[in-house]
């Protein structure tokens, strides 16, 4: 509870600090990799406090890993993800109409500002929920949903296929990190980094480039 907790904590004060829900996207990104950097100089300041045979655990977890975890870890927070996907699924018409302009969802009717809060609502337990399982695994939030909008173009609200590709990038970053360097197993969250490091550099390299053209 205490990873949830604290991500809706960091998402309310992100949001506060960029000027609230309806905000432009660069300037909740740009404070959210702010305060990031902020906590992970934290995080390593009391690291360096600890002795050092308390600290290698806790590495691996703040790298992001699979390393040891059980189906009696994933079982209770399974439950609550499917939870929240079910919300997701009952609402997503509504949902989907946020990736149409403001001016569109106005017309419509649909209180703009009440459906994104609560998608935000929604995505800070799903990353705070996924965070106490595995740890910060980085880029999987970012390259799944840009995979599964160019894979499927017809769906305005991919949720499945987000799903299961955000889903198959950790179970091959798992089985990379296992297999790479056997038998030294490197956390999937290194792998991760590794890989989505580029296709995030690839992907806006693509974005100035069309920009550019039109």
């Amino acid at each position: 509870m205490a990873s949830i907790n604290g991500c809706d904590l960091l998402c309310f004060f992100i949001l506060i600090a960029s000027g609230g829900v309806g905000t432009q996207g660069y300037r909740i990104l740009v404070i959210g990799v702010g305060i990031a950097t902020l906590m992970k100089a934290s995080f390593d300041l009391i690291l360096a406090t600890l002795p050092v045979m308390h600290t290698s655990n806790i590495l691996i977890f703040s790298s992001g890993s699979l390393i040891g975890r059980s189906y009696s870890i994933l079982l209770p927070t399974s439950i609550f993800i499917m939870l929240l996907v079910s919300i997701i699924v009952l609402w997503r018409r509504l949902f989907s109409a946020m990736v149409l302009p403001d001016s569109v969802i106005d017309s419509l009717g649909e209180p703009l500002s009440k459906i994104r809060l609560m998608l935000i609502i929604i995505a800070a337990f799903l990353a705070g929920t996924a965070v106490s399982i595995a740890g910060p695994i980085g880029f999987v939030a970012i390259a799944a949903p840009i995979i599964a909008f160019k894979s499927f173009p017809h769906h305005l609200f991919p949720i499945f296929p987000t799903m299961c590709i955000g889903a198959l990038m950790v179970l091959c970053a798992d089985l990379l990190g296992k297999n790479l360097l056997a038998p030294v197993e490197i956390p999937a969250g290194i792998i991760s980094g590794m890989v989505g490091g580029p296709l995030l550099l690839w992907l806006l390299y693509r974005h100035s480039r069309s920009m550019s053209r039109t």
